[in-house]
């Protein structure tokens, strides 16, 4: 078999072995969604890191997958193939009203491939950056009559396109690059839809198309006896957005400014002594204050937020019940949000996830990992709550291409 075809058809493996996954991957949750009004956002995370608290800056174990910190997927020595996927329906009450029941789809896909001319790993990888959907309906009152339903829909999001690469600069220390392209066409809709023939329906539609670049930098190194830290700068990201109003009568405002979402910069510990047990801890900052749109004001207060996680194999020994050499996996998260009510209240959103990892594959160095979340979202003075429950797959294949496994592999 020629080395052209014996590649395409681990591709196609691999592409089923995801199609498989992302196809069982489902999640739902009581929601009052998208309190920033800003969209939902999403990290570079895949089920591995979000069942340890979404703790992942400092995982210098060459199982990192998560593209949070570009410096640690210098341990790669193989072609890692991962995807993520989250599918989830959302409902939300305020005041007792119930509304809302929205579909999201956040893929996070990325590919890495070890080039052993240059020594170096080269990620390309795809993930949501902020989901824009919503879905809030409300009976449609006229002189104290109920003519119809009133809608809010947001669909699309703000999607990335990431290179990344990593090198070893000394034997304890890596050193991570990542440049990311923005773009997407988020929309946002005003609809009335009334029951008589009295009133005419209206419809008002905005649509938003963004692009822009930014960068990552990253560190990441082992201190010795089972400690590694790691570091990330998430440079702002400047994009030009091009708005667009249609209503019943065709387009009737157009603008174009820039938007400026916030650098990010976090710090993470993990410590691994014992071949059993990894634990982490994330802490991470983001400059919220530093957002900008076109010429408008926002109270936006910078957010340090905290995650952390552990990991346990219960045994190493290769000939042990494969439900013993399984990794185990629970952490939690506390995220302060940046946006206030109209009252100035705040919100903050606390949660706890576990999860596990199944080992396949050849010397089993590729896994399927599964994470569920729980969490609440709250605070305020508008009596807003959310009650989360989320479910994430991922696949890791891993293969070394270019060259042939060991007994050491």
């Amino acid at each position: 078999m020629t080395l052209s075809r014996a590649i395409a058809l681990k591709l196609v493996g691999l592409a089923l072995v995801a199609i498989l996954a992302l196809s069982l991957s489902t999640a739902s949750a009581n929601t009052l969604l998208n309190i920033d009004q800003m969209g939902e956002p999403f990290l570079a995370y895949e089920a591995r890191a979000i069942a340890m608290g979404n703790a992942c800056i400092a995982l210098y174990d060459g199982a990192n997958t998560s593209l949070l910190n570009p410096a640690c997927s210098a341990q790669l020595s193989t072609t890692m193939f991962n995807a993520t996927y989250l599918r989830y329906q959302t409902r939300y009450s305020l005041y007792g009203q119930e509304s809302a029941v929205v579909e999201h789809n956040l893929p996070n896909i990325s590919f890495t491939a070890f080039i052993p001319k240059i020594e170096l790993p080269v990620t390309v990888g795809h993930r949501t950056y902020y989901d824009w959907g919503i879905k809030v309906a409300q009976p449609l009152i006229v002189e104290g009559e109920e003519v119809g339903e009133e809608w809010y829909i947001g669909k699309g999001s703000l999607n990335c396109f990431s290179v990344a690469s990593a090198r070893s600069l000394l034997p304890w220390m890596s050193l991570g690059l990542r440049l990311d392209y923005y773009f997407g066409a988020p929309k946002e809709a005003w609809i009335k839809d009334f029951s008589s023939d009295y009133y005419t329906d209206v419809r008002d539609v905005l649509e938003h198309r963004m692009h822009g670049a930014s960068f990552t930098v990253g560190a990441v190194g082992s201190m010795g006896m089972g400690l590694d830290v790691g570091f990330f700068y998430q440079h702002k990201a400047k994009l030009d957005v091009e708005d667009t109003v249609t209503s019943n009568f065709g387009v009737v405002a157009e603008d174009s400014y820039t938007l400026t979402y916030p650098a990010r910069m976090g710090f993470g510990i993990a410590y691994h002594s014992f071949p059993w047990l990894t634990a982490a801890i994330d802490v991470i900052h983001t400059r919220w204050s530093g957002f900008e749109s076109g010429n408008q004001e926002f109270d936006f207060q910078s957010t340090t937020e905290f995650h952390g996680g552990v990991e346990i194999v219960p045994s190493q020994n290769p000939k042990s019940f494969k439900l013993l050499r399984l990794p185990y996996r629970a952490g939690f998260y506390y995220i302060p949000w940046y946006g206030a009510d109209p009252g100035g209240g705040r919100y903050s959103e606390v949660g706890f996830t576990f999860g596990m990892g199944y080992l396949f594959g050849q010397n089993e160095n590729s896994r399927v990992d599964v994470a569920f979340e729980f969490g609440r979202r709250g605070g305020g003075d508008l009596d807003l709550q959310e009650d989360i429950f989320r479910l994430y797959f991922s696949v890791s294949a891993l293969e070394k291409w270019l060259g042939k496994f060991t007994k050491e592999d």
